[in-house]
């Protein structure tokens, strides 16, 4: 099930490049730039944030 999240979110954070890739992105085959998972972090690359 599906529901609209009305919910208002900060806008203009700024991201590194380090922090963007840290990301754990798993692109897909199909739209790579569209379709992509994001997995959670693992222990070693969470346990290495400052």
């Amino acid at each position: 099930m599906c529901s609209l999240d009305d919910t208002e979110y900060q806008t203009g954070i700024k991201v590194t490049d380090e922090e963007f890739d840290s990301i754990n992105i798993e692109r897909l085959d199909f739209h790579s730039e569209w379709n992509y998972v994001i997995k959670p972090q693992t222990f070693r690359q969470f346990s290495n944030r400052s």
